[in-house]
């Protein structure tokens, strides 16, 4: 409280108001017809009839008004009181509860703003206008990770939620298997591709690791839903879309039909086979943190009782991330690269779909039995549980041109005969030297060089860290 001016005091000096400028007396104990706010001497003329903001003073028109309780402004004290152009700077009525508050406390534009609260309860904005769209009035399918586009600025929609699949699955002899998956296709350079919007039932995101969008497929099955990976990545070819090092491919599985027993029995025998997968990729794939190796054990699953106890223990940035199935009741294969190839895509699915439907079957004693010794123990088997030479030579050609070899190759599709030459009956595959190919051995590898049209084979070593050829 403001003391009152002692009698009989004498004046010995003055202070100046911060808001008027006028010098206000000061007696001998430090009193006067004014207050300290802060660091600032207020007269009491302007305390109580001027604007503690602009300085401007109270009309019969114009009388200033007291801030909200409980709301603040950089400005304001306990005692100060505003104008009330200064006060509509500050403060607002929310639209939705009538509440006042601080304009910082708002969400929305100069038509219609609403108070955070109210916000949070009840509305979303356009990603591309800002417009306040109340949640009831948006479609679930609209929304994609919090964005959401108004009826005006649908066109400009640079992400969109995937929408159910149109087609039905009706064979299953080329897939082997009735699995239902997903595909999450990463892009470097995606031009166009807001074309896809409205055309296609395959949903875009956000990817904060690459360059361009990531899209996903809705849920497919079958031989059908192998053709609708093809005709989506037909769109990209001929709109020259790219991926680089920096993009993965992840495919989602289906384990809705499988028993806890069984999903364990799975994660059992992908923990055992990790350093095989590991040979099907490149090279920045095998250390890349977005798949990471799995940081637990095979007696972390064996100790489990369900499979949910086992995924909530996981990091979805593993080679297989298991905490998917907390939520789809699926698991994500993350660590393949980024690939547009279609053929690649899908037999990298009918891969994993029939190891998931073979290795289910077995427990953990028979698993540990035909996947132990290493990396070319598991090569064996799975040849074994697939039971597909075609398949299995695709991807042992695959494992040889990431420079891992895991048998001597002994067939070759006719269509595949330019990516290499047979040598003895093997066949030497392209390096990453000009006019080189390298034949892959497990202890080492020979070089050829192709000299006046005939290969002249030299000892070299392959080294994986560096991913090159010494003597």
């Amino acid at each position: 409280m403001p003391q009152e001016s002692r009698p009989n005091t004498q004046t010995i000096s003055t202070v100046r108001c911060r808001r008027c400028g006028r010098r206000v007396p000061v007696n001998e104990f430090g009193e006067g017809e004014f207050t300290v706010l802060g660091s600032n001497c207020i007269c009491f003329n302007c305390l109580h009839n001027r604007c503690a903001s602009c300085g401007a003073p109270a009309t019969e028109d114009s009388p200033l008004r007291e801030a909200p309780e409980g709301t603040r402004v950089r400005t304001q004290t306990a005692q100060d009181r505003f104008c009330s152009t200064c006060f509509d700077n500050h403060w607002a009525t929310c639209n939705d509860c009538g509440r006042i508050a601080s304009r910082y406390d708002f969400v929305g534009n100069s038509e219609s703003s609403v108070c955070h609260d109210c916000f949070n309860s009840n509305y979303t904005t356009c990603r591309a206008c800002s417009r306040l769209i109340l949640r009831e009035d948006c479609h679930p399918a609209d929304i994609v990770e919090g964005y959401v586009f108004c009826s005006n600025c649908q066109d400009q929609a640079d992400v969109w939620r995937v929408k159910p699949w149109k087609g039905e699955a009706k064979s299953f002899d080329n897939i082997g298997s009735t699995r239902k998956f997903g595909v999450e296709i990463e892009t470097h350079q995606c031009r166009n591709y807001r074309r896809l919007n409205g055309a296609t039932e395959w949903g875009c995101v956000y990817e904060c690791s690459t360059d361009g969008r990531e899209f996903i497929s809705p849920v497919l099955q079958g031989d059908e839903g192998l053709d609708e990976v093809h005709s989506f990545l037909s769109l990209t070819d001929d709109w020259g879309w790219t991926v680089n090092n920096r993009c993965g491919l992840h495919i989602h599985l289906d384990l809705s039909e499988e028993t806890s027993e069984e999903c364990l029995r799975i994660a059992y025998a992908y923990r055992k086979t990790y350093s095989l997968w590991k040979a099907f990729v490149t090279s920045n794939r095998r250390t890349n943190n977005m798949c990471g190796s799995p940081q637990y054990d095979i007696r972390d699953i064996t100790r489990c009782e369900h499979i949910e106890d086992f995924a909530e223990a996981r990091d979805r940035f593993e080679f297989v991330n298991w905490r998917s199935y907390l939520k789809q009741n699926s698991f994500e294969v993350r660590i393949y690269q980024g690939t547009l190839n279609p053929r690649e895509i899908c037999n990298w699915i009918k891969l994993h779909a029939r190891f998931i439907d073979r290795v289910k079957k077995l427990d953990y004693a028979e698993l540990h039995e035909i996947l132990k010794g290493g990396r070319y123990r598991a090569w064996k088997a799975l040849r074994e549980l697939i039971d597909d030479e075609n398949l299995m030579d695709y991807w042992l050609r695959k494992a040889s041109r990431v420079g891992v070899n895991l048998e001597p190759v002994s067939s070759l599709d006719e269509s595949e005969t330019e990516e290499g030459v047979w040598i003895d009956e093997a066949l030497v595959v392209r390096s990453n030297l000009p006019d080189r190919y390298y034949l892959g051995q497990r202890e080492g590898q020979i070089l050829v060089e192709e000299r006046y049209s005939e290969p002249i084979l030299a000892r070299f070593s392959w080294c994986h860290p560096c991913q090159s050829f010494h003597q």
